[in-house]
């Protein structure tokens, strides 16, 4: 017999993505129920994505959008410029 003692693998978490967000906009107004949008965002070392998502605060200047991004849920303040409807097909 060898020495050798067995290990489970090690695998590390994977870097949560930093999207690049906006401050806050304390003008805007809360959306109910939350239309379904499309969102372009800036993550870092990956680039421009566009995520579907729900817009749940705006204002002139900014949106607050909920939108999954590689499996987990995020809530961040985009320009509203990178904000674009989507309609749900039933």
């Amino acid at each position: 017999m060898s020495d050798y003692q067995w290990s489970p693998p090690h695998h590390s978490d994977p870097r949560r993505p930093n999207i690049v967000q906006m401050a806050p906009d304390p003008d805007a107004r809360d959306l109910n129920p939350p239309p379904p949008v499309w969102v372009r965002i800036d993550v870092e070392g990956m680039g421009v994505q566009r995520v579907v998502g729900f817009a749940l605060k705006a204002s002139p200047l900014a949106v607050y959008v909920q939108l999954q991004y590689l499996g987990r849920t995020h809530h961040v303040w985009v320009e509203r410029g990178q904000v674009t409807h989507r309609r749900i097909s039933r």
